[in-house]
């Protein structure tokens, strides 16, 4: 995924469980920093959620799906 991809959020794998906050990114994004090593997962990227007015760091890439 490369900054000024649209995404949206996809349920995640049987393995993983919901982090608090991630509940209420749905909708249209748009990536603003693209898939990097973070502390918390191992890929994930910064997303501006536009119809929130908010943005979400480290969600896991395969969270994601390009639009």
């Amino acid at each position: 995924m490369k900054v000024g991809d649209l995404v949206k959020m996809k349920g995640p794998k049987s393995q993983y469980s919901w982090r608090p906050g991630f509940t209420d990114a749905d909708g249209i994004g748009m990536i603003v920093e693209a898939a990097h090593r973070t502390v918390r997962t191992m890929r994930g990227c910064t997303v501006l959620w536009p119809a929130k007015q908010m943005t979400t760091s480290d969600v896991p890439e395969d969270w994601l799906e390009t639009i």
